[in-house]
């Protein structure tokens, strides 16, 4: 399941890389191979963290502590980084979309990216310039726009 993951990754499909990863620490933590295991687990974490999929990185950690992967106090959550400057090129074209009033399939078959991988790219977007909602990011791309 590592090899599938390195193939999602190269592929550029994050999400799928790190949902693959998550299930080869558990298959390795089963087979109590807790070390590569845990190895396993991070890489999938450090991929949800670029991601910003806060979720995915509870649900991981979940996932470790049930399998005696993770101690209850170690913490694998890398703080996110916030600013325009952060954003990388497709998340900077995705805004780019969402502020032009693109919906999430619409962007995702312009981009040939996976519906989900959009839905997180604009999450991570969202909490790297602190907006809440779509509106307020549109918002925010437009006063950019007119301060350049």
């Amino acid at each position: 399941m590592t090899l599938v993951g390195r193939h999602f990754t190269e592929l550029g499909r994050l999400v799928e890389a790190a949902d693959a990863l998550v299930d080869a620490g558990t298959a390795l933590a089963e087979r109590g191979r807790t070390a590569m295991a845990n190895l396993t687990f991070r890489n999938a974490l450090t991929i949800y963290a670029e991601l910003g999929a806060s979720r995915d990185i509870d649900l991981t950690e979940q996932a470790m502590l049930r399998r005696g992967v993770l101690a209850p106090d170690d913490t694998a959550r890398q703080p996110i980084v916030a600013g325009w400057h952060t954003l990388s090129d497709i998340e900077r074209r995705i805004t780019t979309l969402v502020a032009a009033g693109k919906a999430n399939p619409e962007i995702a078959g312009e981009l040939a990216l996976p519906r989900r991988d959009v839905q997180w790219h604009i999450s991570h977007v969202m909490q790297k310039l602190a907006v809440r909602t779509r509106s307020e990011l549109e918002n925010r791309v437009f006063r950019a726009a007119v301060d350049h």
